[in-house]
């Protein structure tokens, strides 16, 4: 999780994350021999709200090569 709560809501933040180290704490074991689909998940369940989110401009980096979504 990298934020809860209201602070922020409505503004755009940038945001660094290790893909490769969340799925090894998150999963584990080896690693698949190609990533085909990564999801993006935001959860209001537990609020009993309805949620709303927005992604841009999202790009990984492995070796040395970007990937723009």
């Amino acid at each position: 999780m990298i934020r809860s709560g209201s602070q922020g809501l409505g503004e755009w933040f940038n945001e660094d994350r290790d893909v490769y180290q969340d799925y090894v704490n998150a999963i584990g074991g080896a690693m698949p021999g190609n990533i085909v689909n990564i999801w993006l998940i935001a959860v209001s369940l537990f609020q009993h709200e309805e949620g709303v989110c927005q992604y841009a401009d999202i790009n990984f980096l492995a070796d040395n090569c970007v990937v723009h979504i």
